[in-house]
């Protein structure tokens, strides 16, 4: 238990050094950032840091009761974050009509109401304030490949928004958005089963050994959900929407073989997060960047 909290207050310090870091950046370069944003959305950047902060520090919170296993308490936090974010962004923007601006506002306000219940609740009880350098190089040393992975995703994300802005009408534009709208259920549903299956691993990391009977039972369900939504296009569409997006039905079949896939290669990546092999990961990421980008 020692151990474990002083971990965490590593961690806590090595995101607050980081956090000072990226707003010294900001300030430093805070006119440019006027003249490409304008004065009126220049604390933009200070908001979405800040966010972003407590966010990460929330998530450790959530982290944690994952790790002590506290099903019930992660549910209820995970609905508290959500719901308040939800709240406010709606204040905000359709009551004080803040526009973009209120969508960031709206959640970093949430984010400071939760990480005030959250650190008295969980985070404060279960750390030592001692800093512990052995604790902090190994932490250096296995996330920054993970930094790169994150890059990786971000100009796949970004990529990907470029190319369809460049050549879809409105018109398959709705249709795409709605369809990748209704898979983020499919895809949630998947990840919160896998979230569990992260716990028990790192607690034993023995379990990759069964690796075969693990993933062919993750696959079997995320196949039973796949086939669902594929047989059920056509009713989610009409739930979400009307008749005049039915179209959007043929995206979902298509789209939830790739989202299916996925699965089974994030399996693949948390017995790599397991052994330590996050170089691998990012060299993984790297390569299916260059796949993608030719395909």
């Amino acid at each position: 238990e020692k151990e474990r909290k002083d971990c965490l207050f590593d961690t806590i310090i090595f995101i607050c050094i980081l956090a000072i870091f990226l707003f010294t950046l900001l300030f430093t370069f805070q006119d440019t950032l006027v003249d490409f944003v304008g004065e009126g959305y220049s604390a933009m950047g200070y908001y979405i840091l800040g966010y972003v902060f407590l966010l990460s520090i929330n998530e450790l919170s959530l982290v944690l009761l994952r790790f002590e296993k506290k099903v019930f308490k992660y549910l209820i936090f995970s609905f508290i974050k959500t719901t308040a974010e939800l709240l406010a962004i709606i204040y905000f923007v359709v009551y004080l009509h803040e526009g973009v601006l209120g969508r960031v506002e709206g959640s970093l306000v949430s984010m400071i109401f939760v990480f005030l219940i959250l650190f008295k609740v969980l985070i404060w009880k279960n750390i030592t304030p001692s800093l512990n350098m052995t604790y902090l190089s190994h932490y250096v040393k296995y996330s920054l490949p993970l930094v790169l992975n994150q890059m990786v995703g971000w100009i796949l994300i970004s990529y990907d928004k470029l190319l369809v802005g460049q050549n879809f009408s409105m018109r398959e534009l709705g249709f795409f958005a709605l369809g990748r709208q209704i898979l983020i259920i499919y895809k949630y549903t998947m990840e919160s089963s896998l979230k569990s299956f992260n716990v028990d691993l790192f607690s034993n990391p023995g379990l990759a050994s069964d690796l075969k009977n693990i993933l062919t039972l993750i696959l079997s369900v995320s196949a039973i959900f796949a086939l669902l939504f594929s047989f059920s296009a056509n009713e989610f569409v009409l739930i979400m929407s009307n008749e005049n997006y039915s179209e959007a039905s043929d995206i979902i079949k298509y789209m939830v073989i790739s989202k299916y896939i996925s699965m089974g290669s994030a399996v693949y990546v948390m017995v790599l997060f397991a052994h330590k092999k996050t170089s691998a990961v990012s060299i993984i990421s790297l390569k299916s960047l260059a796949v993608l980008l030719v395909v």
